[in-house]
């Protein structure tokens, strides 16, 4: 469990080169159509794939409904009030603090993102602003996020907190351990807390879909993997998932009766569970 004893020597996060392709910047390029929030290195990936698959908005967008759900999930069914955000876009492309706040105004959230630019861009924002912080965190190094001092200041970790995981997994290789990293934080949350996790998928693909974006990414150093509904589900450990719905395409997650989104080009797995 961690306590408020901070390392000798705090670990810092991984940089991105704001030279090469930034996954933030390019969720921004996929979410909107104007170059706002990009810059010509990210629009050089996404443009080829938008053109040739212009369905993926609307995956992307089925995400970012997901998360939007499972937080006011969490806080109203699970009266939790603090939450922990690993991954995040630009701001502007979905704020959790504001959906937790719908429910609880006085809901803390701290943004933990492996982008410093973003996390410069975000926190001009915040000034200011109560109960919200952005660090430069990445979950293969967890003490990078829990010992940061914001971390420490805003969460209590005696007390349920909501992880999600907001796209963070789909960039981590196999052999940097994605489950391994996210094992390590579901370790350290108490009881009662709840993980929102959602991870892209090969599973039900166009095979022509599949080899255009594998033929984009495969060039670029920061790119995504797909996988598996099994392997996914290993990133839950032991946590029961809240059923219904399970895990689920991340269009269809809710805890209502809904009629199904429509066919989609490509697909992200997303489900969220509670700690026993």
């Amino acid at each position: 469990m961690v306590t408020s004893e901070i390392p000798a020597e705090r670990p810092t996060g991984f940089d991105v080169d704001p030279t090469l392709p930034s996954p933030s910047r390019v969720l921004s390029r996929i979410l909107r159509t104007g170059s706002e929030g990009s810059y010509a290195v990210d629009r050089k990936v996404v443009d080829p794939l938008l053109a040739f698959a212009p369905g993926l908005r609307d995956s992307a967008l089925d995400d970012q409904q997901f998360f939007k759900r499972a937080v006011r999930y969490m806080a109203e069914h699970h009266k939790i009030e603090q939450f922990l955000v690993i991954g995040y876009g630009l701001p502007g492309n979905y704020e959790i603090h504001y959906v937790a706040r719908e429910v609880i105004p006085k809901a803390r959230v701290v943004y933990a993102a492996a982008d410093t630019m973003v996390n410069l861009a975000a926190s001009a924002l915040i000034v200011g602003s109560p109960r919200i912080a952005y660090i430069n965190g990445d979950p293969r190094n967890t003490e990078s996020i829990l010992y940061d001092p914001a971390t420490q200041d805003l969460i209590n970790f005696s007390q349920p907190i909501g992880l999600v995981f907001a796209g963070s997994l789909n960039y981590i290789p196999d052999a940097d351990d994605p489950w391994g990293a996210v094992h390590n934080l579901l370790e350290e949350v108490p009881r009662g807390s709840c993980a929102a996790i959602s991870h892209v998928t090969a599973d039900g693909i166009d095979p022509a879909t599949f080899g255009k974006i594998e033929s984009v990414y495969n060039k670029i150093p920061n790119r995504f993997y797909f996988r598996t509904y099994e392997q996914t589900m290993r990133f839950f450990a032991d946590w029961p998932l809240e059923e219904p719905p399970g895990l689920v395409h991340s269009g269809n997650w809710s805890v209502k009766e809904e009629p199904p989104v429509p066919e989609r080009v490509m697909y992200v797995w997303a489900g969220v569970a509670r700690k026993p």
